[in-house]
Formats: C-alpha cells, sequence, structure tokens
C-alpha cells in the first residue's frame, strides 16, 4: 500500500543523498506547540514496530542539551502531546511522521559532569494509552456487542471497532477506516483497547496503527468493501541505502534496571564496647605469669 506521495523535489534529493536529514520536533504546551532548537537535539530515536499481536505501535526517545533549563517545562509533563516532523534539506518542506505523548517518567532533567544539562523524554504513541485503558475501566459501559459488522463507518452504532474506540473516548471523526461487512452475533471485550483492536485486526487482516492524519487507522483489509488498492511503493530501500540495521528481540518482556550502592565514611565517637571483668594475664618468653608493671619494650 502506498501511504506517502513523494514529491519530485523530495525524490531528488532521497537519490542524490547528499542532505542531511532534518527532524523538527514540537512540545505541545497550553499555549501551543513550541519547537525544540534543532541544534539542541542531542540525540533522537524513533521506531515503528509491527507486533505480533496486529497492530503497529511506534515509540522513541529524545535527548536534548538543557544548558540554561530552557526545556525544564513546568507545565508539560506525562501525557504531553510531543510531533515529530523530518525533512531533507534547507527549502524542502516538513512532513509529520509520528504523534507522541510523554511517557509516566515526564520531563527527566539530567545534571551530568560539570556544568552539562541534558533532557530526556521518552515518547509513546496512543497505543500505550490505549492499553492502560483496563485500569481505569468503565464498568458502566456495556463490555459486550450483540449483532455488529467489525467496522463501517457510515454506521458507528453498529460498528465494532467504534464502539470499542469509544470507550477510549475516540470519537467517529478520530477514526480512519475501510468498510469491513462482517456481522459478528456476540462480542464480549475480556481485554484492553489496545489488544481488542489488535486482535480484530489480525483475525482481518488490517493495518492498525495510531497515525499521525487520524488517531487511529482501521483499513486495508481484503474483507474490506472499498477496492483494495494496488500495492504501490513510494520509495524502495536496497542494500545501498540501509547503512544501519538493529533489532531487538521480545522488547516487550524485558528490561534492564542499573542500580548503584554508594558507601559513604562517617566517623561515629569512641565508645567502649566491652571491658574484662578481671585484669589480663600477661606470660614472659618463659611462659610465666607476670605483672602488668613489670613489662618491659625495647
Amino acid at each position: 500500500m502506498k501511504f506517502y506521495e513523494i514529491d519530485n523535489a523530495l525524490q531528488e534529493a532521497i537519490a542524490a543523498a547528499d542532505k542531511p536529514v532534518r527532524v523538527q520536533i514540537q512540545i505541545g504546551l497550553p499555549y501551543g506547540f513550541e519547537s525544540v532548537f534543532e541544534q539542541d537535539i542531542l540525540e533522537a530515536d524513533f521506531y515503528g514496530l509491527k507486533e505480533a499481536a496486529g497492530g503497529t505501535s511506534a515509540r522513541g526517545e529524545i535527548i536534548l542539551q538543557n544548558p540554561h533549563g530552557a526545556y525544564s517545562y513546568t507545565s508539560a509533563g506525562p501525557g504531553t502531546k510531543v510531533k515529530v516532523l523530518f525533512s531533507l534539506g534547507e527549502g524542502l518542506p516538513f512532513f509529520e511522521r509520528f504523534i507522541f505523548y510523554i511517557d509516566d517518567n515526564g520531563i527527566q532533567d539530567i545534571k551530568g559532569p560539570g556544568r552539562k544539562r541534558f533532557v530526556r523524554l521518552g515518547l509513546r504513541d496512543l497505543s500505550a494509552r490505549l492499553r492502560k485503558t483496563d485500569e481505569k475501566r468503565d464498568w458502566t459501559a456495556p463490555a459486550v456487542f450483540t449483532y455488529s459488522v467489525v467496522c463501517d463507518k457510515t454506521q458507528p452504532g453498529k460498528s465494532l471497532v467504534h464502539g470499542i474506540a469509544q470507550r477510549a473516548g475516540l470519537a467517529v471523526s478520530d477514526i480512519d477506516c475501510s468498510t469491513i461487512p462482517v456481522t459478528l452475533p456476540y462480542v464480549r471485550l475480556t481485554k484492553n483497547i489496545w489488544a481488542e483492536l489488535s486482535d480484530l485486526s489480525k483475525t482481518y487482516r488490517c493495518h492498525l496503527e495510531c497515525a499521525p492524519e487520524k488517531p487511529l487507522v482501521f483499513a486495508h483489509s481484503p474483507y474490506q468493501s472499498e477496492p483494495l488498492a494496488v500495492n504501490e511503493y513510494s520509495y524502495t530501500f536496497t542494500g545501498e541505502t540501509i547503512f544501519y540495521l538493529r533489532k531487538t528481540d521480545r522488547a516487550e518482556l524485558y528490561r534492564n534496571t542499573v542500580r548503584l550502592k554508594i558507601n559513604l565514611p562517617i566517623t561515629l565517637e569512641k565508645q567502649e564496647i566491652w571491658r574484662y571483668e578481671d585484669p589480663p594475664v600477661l606470660y614472659d618468653e618463659f611462659l610465666g605469669t607476670v605483672a602488668g608493671d613489670d613489662i618491659r619494650w625495647q
């Protein structure tokens, strides 16, 4: 499927490969989005992960140099929206690729050696928030759907995808979807929102993603009523263009924790812990007992 249209100028820049990729990071604040200075971005990693459960999720991590504390926002924290845009050089437009939210660790202000100061932002897309819906489950909303179709944006009241997404606070306008007119007589939800949608996407071979264009995309299924788009590719990566490849196995199941233990020397007051009731017995070189006053040291 063809997700993005690449104009001629961008295509030429990709083919020439003589311009660095530029990244723009925008942090949502109460008064609007504020862009981070590009020279302050020390490290930026973004991942798109195709999950075995069926959906596609994204995550990222940003490290900014923060010598004057400009990025230690007091009005931003866990859940703050962050936009990530890319461009291939001066004069070329930026295109928005990710919409993230700052993770539960918030804005981490790190002070390094000397006067070095950094900010670390852990980023997760909307799927991470949908995974946590079972923690604050609305027990008054029905968890059972009868005679629903898998997905139908013209009849959201009968659409299972819309019904599940509504439990997470998503409106009809927040969902970009295809029509899959398969009727399900009885469905009972037992998992969190993302897990339920992932099961549907895996069963009906849909693409499930929290994309920049819409908070939720559920489309491109062989069972949809709309004509299935021909598999077109905007750009093909080959061995000539891939210069770095990293694979992480079962990243969801493993966490590494480093703990440092520091021993600080302290001085205590001198105290007598114990004393013999009888005076000590001293022996000379012939193993004879002597009084303490008779001992001489050479």
